[in-house]
């Protein structure tokens, strides 16, 4: 969120309660769904700001809760809390989205979850090339990841503490990538994008700017293939369009191999167009036979035009469309487009190649190793082009929150092997440059007693990063102990060795706050 739109934020009052009720009042909702609604409005109302506060790239306030609003007053009809009996482990809510209904275990968590899903766009399938259907797989997890993401003020805030309480495990992959996206391109970007039919494009050209280098087209392949991944585990139906699109790149690359069948078939393709041009031609040079093949196209019900102006205006955008046809054929016949041609369609067809007909599903789990890494990468690009205080301030903000990103049902990022070595390159280095920019001094100066002790700050759940401060004692000439406290309430302690090359003078007892300069 922008600095501008955090202080209009501030002067924008509305009297959301009232207008709440009043929709309320107009819909089939239990008894019980009014309670839970009106409930989380209040919780919104009063916990968003310690959101805003550890999320920092999110929505402003009252722009989430005019959309929730919003969601409730078209979106919705009706809402029945299920009894006792109705409910099932694995069933907590159903949809309608024709009707615009809900039936939901009562719980705020669940509704909210079910209203943002009622609210998802539907996903289109069927009317993108070859090459263009990955935008429906990064799309489908993007959807799904906006609604996750949109319940996190309410599921993980609750007015004193902040904790992740995601449970199922796809909704925490869906969770994990769409945090990626947020932090890496911005809420306003992403939020924009959600269901952009070229979010491909658009994300290639994101990149080609300064904010990125190398390893943004790294993530971003990564990011593709996951998505194909993930869209084909969703259900069998998906796993059905995903091996057809996989098909269909197979035949186009091997015909592209074959550049002399490749030429022949688009040389035939013309012919049978130029072809269907004269046929037009000759239609359109005679006013007795236009006349007469209007009147037999709308006998037979070809057409849907009334006059025999609206036919010509027809046939003649149907050999303008022709005229491109034979147009795209002959760029694609050049050695440059087909050779640009060829490798696009291989790159495409890589997208798919752990997807079988034996197998429905695919195991993500090294592939979402992958895209952590390549992520990590594109964060520590971030950090080395930034010199502004407050700028890394808010950076160790949005790696602390990262930190904490669940990444499977028992480790969050932070505590995930596979990616450590990465992860502790890009704290160590946020953490040596903050000291270096006067963001943090602890007045220590060694590098490896600075980063021990400094790393507690991607592992505190403190709401408002800059209240952290610590204590130190020293125990012996070799080991400090370390005191971790929200301000004056303590919160962790432990203790660290003294390395031989750090120079202490005056070991007294002393309580400093960790950062010179808050978000």
């Amino acid at each position: 969120m922008s600095e501008k739109e955090k202080i209009l934020a501030k002067f924008n009052i509305k009297d959301y309660r009232n207008e709440l009720e009043l929709i309320l009042d107009s819909k089939d909702f239990d008894e019980e769904a009014q309670s839970f609604i009106l409930n989380i409005f209040y919780k919104l109302d009063n916990f968003y700001k310690d959101y805003v506060m550890v999320k920092k790239e999110c929505e402003s306030k009252n722009k989430f809760i005019e959309e929730y609003i919003n969601i409730i007053k078209l979106k919705c009809n009706k809402i029945s809390i299920l009894s006792p009996k109705e409910c099932t482990k694995d069933i907590k809510y159903k949809i309608d989205k024709g009707k615009g209904e809900i039936k939901c275990f009562p719980s705020e968590i669940t509704l909210l979850h079910a209203l943002y899903e009622l609210n998802e766009e539907e996903e289109s399938n069927d009317k993108y090339g070859l090459k263009e259907f990955v935008n429906v797989c990064i799309n489908h997890v993007l959807i799904r990841g906006s609604t996750i993401n949109n319940i996190e003020p309410i599921r993980d805030f609750n007015g004193w503490s902040w904790n992740y309480e995601i449970v199922r495990s796809q909704d925490i992959v869906y969770n994990l990538i769409f945090q990626n996206m947020l932090s890496l391109f911005g809420y306003n970007f992403v939020s924009r994008n959600i269901n952009n039919p070229n979010i491909v494009e658009t994300l290639k050209n994101e990149i080609n700017n300064e904010r990125f280098n190398e390893s943004a087209y790294e993530f971003l392949k990564c990011l593709f293939e996951i998505c194909v991944y993930i869209y084909n585990n969703y259900s069998k139906e998906n796993h059905e369009r995903c091996l057809k699109y996989k098909k269909g790149l197979i035949k186009k690359v091997e015909l592209l191999k074959n550049r002399k069948e490749y030429i022949n078939k688009k040389s035939v393709n013309n012919a049978s167009i130029i072809k269907k041009i004269q046929k037009i031609d000759i239609v359109l040079n005679d006013v007795n036979l236009t006349e007469k093949v209007f009147r037999k196209n709308l006998k037979a019900g070809k057409i849907k035009c009334h006059t025999v102006s609206d036919f010509i205006d027809i046939i003649e955008k149907q050999r303008v469309q022709l005229l491109k046809k034979i147009d795209d054929n002959n760029k694609l016949l050049s050695p440059k487009e087909y050779i640009k041609n060829y490798e696009e369609y291989k790159d495409s067809l890589s997208l798919y190649s752990l997807i079988t007909e034996r197998s429905n599903k695919v195991n993500i789990q090294n592939k979402l190793i992958k895209l952590q890494k390549t992520f990590l990468k594109c964060e520590k690009y971030k950090i080395q082009k930034e010199d502004n205080k407050k700028n890394l301030y808010n950076l160790t903000s949005e790696l602390r929150y990262y930190s904490n990103v669940p990444f499977n049902k028992n480790k969050n990022i932070m505590s995930q092997e596979k990616i450590m070595s990465e992860y502790e390159d890009v704290t160590k280095y946020l953490i040596y440059k903050s000291i270096e920019n006067k963001v943090i001094d602890l007045g220590f100066r060694t590098k490896e007693l600075n980063y021990n002790i400094l790393k507690y700050i991607f592992k505190t759940k403190i709401i408002k990063l800059d209240n952290l401060a610590i204590k130190t004692k020293f125990i012996n000439d070799n080991q400090i102990q370390v005191e971790y406290y929200d301000v004056k309430m303590l919160e962790n302690k432990e203790n660290f060795e003294i390395p031989p090359d750090e120079d202490i003078v005056g070991k007294k007892e002393r309580k400093i706050k960790v950062f010179k300069i808050g978000g």
